[in-house]
């Protein structure tokens, strides 16, 4: 049986990560899809902006049969339009001007294979003013960066109540951080966090954010002064 040539191998991966990546093959995401520094002020256009490097996937399992001498581990780049989905969890928007995440999860599913198993959002540096209920339509989000944007209200942070696996967060350089007691406030109100700011969350911040928030309950319910 004559060998394939380096141009038929690469055309024969090619049709099989097309064909929706063949159920006997393990698809590894390498990089997230990174739209940083692209001038976008609406999230539709993700689905028409390339991102800063084309997301490559490494097939893992032994190849089909017919493929011949396939090699084992054998990684390329994805062309960009070809109208394949990236297999990724990560999708970075920084430095951009958005101001409205209308119908992010929708547009996702146009260039991410499973917008469902999204786990980090990147959204720092834009022109956000509040806390988009868009993103509770992704359910394993575990890390999301919103510093540096025009969010104020502290009530926005109860949003994110429902994201039950969140663990990481960043609102530091919105104007919300100046509101008295916001980091007692947030680390309370999401007891799934592990950082804020970049900065590990304690025991000890645990225990005066809930002693915050008592203290916060009894002053409502008596409806006093400091």
């Amino acid at each position: 049986m004559r060998e394939l040539k380096t141009s038929e191998i690469t055309a024969q991966l090619k049709k099989n990560a097309v064909s929706t990546i063949a159920a006997q093959w393990q698809v590894v995401p390498k990089t997230p899809l990174d739209y940083s520094f692209k001038e976008i002020s609406n999230v539709t256009e993700i689905t028409t902006e390339e991102s800063h490097r084309r997301h490559e996937v490494s097939f893992c399992k032994s190849p089909p049969s017919n493929s011949h001498n396939l090699t084992r581990t054998h990684p390329f780049k994805l062309p960009y339009g070809a109208g394949i989905k990236s297999i990724t969890t990560a999708i970075r928007l920084p430095n951009n001007h958005l101001e409205t995440l209308d119908n992010l999860f929708t547009l996702s599913a146009k260039i991410v294979e499973s917008p469902l198993h999204i786990a980090w959002i990147d959204l720092s540096f834009n022109n956000l003013k509040v806390i988009d209920k868009e993103l509770l339509q992704f359910p394993t989000l575990s890390t999301l960066y919103l510093h540096a944007n025009e969010i104020s209200d502290l009530s926005e942070i109860d949003k994110l109540v429902a994201l039950d696996r969140l663990r990481t967060l960043t609102l530091h350089g919105n104007p919300v951080e100046n509101s008295k007691g916001y980091r007692q406030y947030t680390i309370s109100r999401l007891i799934t966090l592990k950082h804020l700011d970049f900065c590990a969350i304690t025991k000890q911040d645990k225990k005066i954010a809930k002693a915050y928030l008592d203290y916060c309950e009894r002053k409502k319910v008596g409806g006093g002064d400091e």
